[in-house]
């Protein structure tokens, strides 16, 4: 297995407080093919060979990146119609674009920079020709020729999920993202490469999916972590405790399952459950108290939800599924939260055993 060490990213480097940051995140879905050859040292070979393509595409005057609900446009060729900021536009001036769901434009620009949510990007590739005739990749500008060959052909096509974040001071000229996008997308690529080679068995190889962790225990950084899909997290731990060791991290609990993942805005889901509801409560004020605050996250679970009645008598129940709540979002266990069923069960085990 390759170093676990190079299937990571580290996001937030090189920012101050003096330059506060800007969150950028850019996502693509890239299909990749390459040849299964008689051997897996070949096929190694030529995922480097094809990766190193796709790298080359995305460094070229074709991509692209688009920022979602604005109408701003990175790339090359400046179009006026398109493009409304100059290169030296500091970054910040991005939130002044993006739209939110607010009617009164003034209110969405000041809920933008308020919020400073991250601003989200796609990637884009130009499939009409080039009007300036360069050649942009390695694809020929020639006439097409047919190459034959009568053997055995297998074939492996995945596509590739690029998520990159990236941390950028909100006074760095706008006109500069589009390098530095490209290049943590190339690294990105470069990075899946090796998750591809590291976890591949004969015919069976693995969809490189990124995980990006906010990391408590380093200063809120974030690193990307790529874990091959379909692959169980006991299978992996060798990979993180390589990790907690190259990164600093404790351990004495998860950090980096993919339960610990960060979960961005744009990626919530509407489970029906509160999460974290002692923030934002003041503090009750009671002489003497002593104030305990829980680290990590957890869903608050209350009686007469899950369309169950368990009024007046289900409170300790619901307690209990807010604790499990607590070690499945750290990572400490995969199994659901307990139902009603599923605890009187376990009760009822306990006192016949005893």
């Amino acid at each position: 297995m390759e170093n676990s060490g190079q299937m990571v990213m580290r996001t937030g480097d090189g920012i101050t407080d003096e330059n506060s940051p800007v969150m950028v995140r850019v996502r693509a879905s890239l299909p990749f093919l390459f040849e299964n050859l008689p051997t897996l040292d070949e096929t190694k070979v030529l995922i480097d060979k094809e990766i190193n393509i796709l790298q080359e595409k995305v460094m070229s005057t074709k991509t692209m990146f688009h920022i979602l609900n604005s109408k701003l446009l990175l790339k090359e060729t400046v179009n006026a119609e398109i493009i409304i900021l100059t290169d030296d536009s500091p970054c910040l001036k991005v939130y002044d674009h993006i739209e939110s769901g607010d009617d009164d434009f003034s209110l969405k620009r000041k809920k933008r920079h308020a919020a400073r949510e991250n601003i989200q990007m796609c990637m884009l590739f130009a499939m009409t020709p080039s009007t300036d005739g360069i050649c942009t990749y390695s694809t020929p500008t020639c006439v097409p020729l047919i190459h034959h060959e009568h053997r055995i052909y297998r074939q492996v096509s995945m596509d590739l999920p690029v998520d990159v974040i990236m941390v950028v001071s909100e006074m760095e000229p706008f006109g500069n993202l589009l390098e530095i996008l490209k290049k943590q997308v190339c690294k990105q690529l470069q990075l899946m490469g090796i998750c591809i080679k590291s976890h591949c068995q004969s015919d069976e190889f693995h969809v490189p999916v990124p995980h990006h962790f906010k990391l408590r225990d380093s200063g809120g950084q974030f690193v990307t972590v790529l874990y091959p899909y379909g692959i169980d997290e006991q299978l992996l731990i060798s990979v993180r405790e390589s990790l907690h060791t190259e990164l600093g991290l404790p351990t004495d609990r998860p950090c980096l399952k993919r339960a610990n993942v960060f979960k961005f805005p744009e990626d919530q889901t509407n489970d029906g459950y509160l999460t974290n509801t002692h923030i934002g409560i003041s503090a009750s004020g009671v002489s003497g108290g002593e104030l305990f605050v829980v680290q990590g996250t957890y869903t608050y679970h209350h009686y007469m939800q899950d369309r169950f009645n368990d009024d007046k008598w289900g409170c300790a129940y619901r307690s209990l599924q807010t604790l499990v709540s607590w070690f499945r979002h750290q990572g400490y266990t995969d199994h659901p939260v307990p139902s009603h069923s599923d605890i009187q069960q376990v009760t009822y085990q306990c006192v016949v055993m005893f």
